[in-house]
């Protein structure tokens, strides 16, 4: 199946109409209501918070513009009572999102995103606070 130009990923366009381009295959019209209660409702919405346990990448997302990409560990429970596991998940940080973090972005420090899954399984971050490496002395309050 070719892809029209401006559709940026297979998986999206996958048999059906393509929420990103409006190419119409198949399911148009409920993938189009997806989309409206998407954003209606509020739904794709990721509130993730971990460590980094990578020192941040610069790139670019699919448009070329500058993103930072992290991963962020964090744990899990896959069966009840059989204990935690680690996970991570890669996030891309656009530019600006990234310059208001707050804190450092290194390996190591505590982080809390928010933002929406994108296609490749990641989120695609709208907020991002950067916190102190867990373990390490804070500093006191402001009084």
């Amino acid at each position: 199946m070719r892809l029209p130009r401006s559709c940026r990923s297979e998986r999206r366009h996958a048999e059906a109409a393509c929420l990103h381009c409006g190419s119409p295959q198949g399911l148009g019209e409920e993938l189009r209501a997806l989309e409206v209660a998407q954003t209606e409702l509020g739904l794709n919405s990721v509130f993730l918070s971990g460590v980094l346990i990578a020192e941040p990448q610069e790139d670019k997302d699919r448009r070329g513009e500058p993103v930072t990409l992290l991963l962020v560990a964090f744990l899990v429970e896959e069966q009840p009572g059989e204990g935690e596991e680690m996970a991570s998940c890669e996030v891309e940080v656009p530019d600006a999102v990234a310059a208001e973090a707050g804190g450092e972005l290194r390996a190591g420090a505590a982080v809390v995103v928010t933002g929406i899954l994108n296609g490749g399984g990641g989120v695609w971050a709208s907020l991002l606070r950067s916190g102190p490496t867990p373990g390490e002395p804070r500093e006191a309050p402001l009084n």
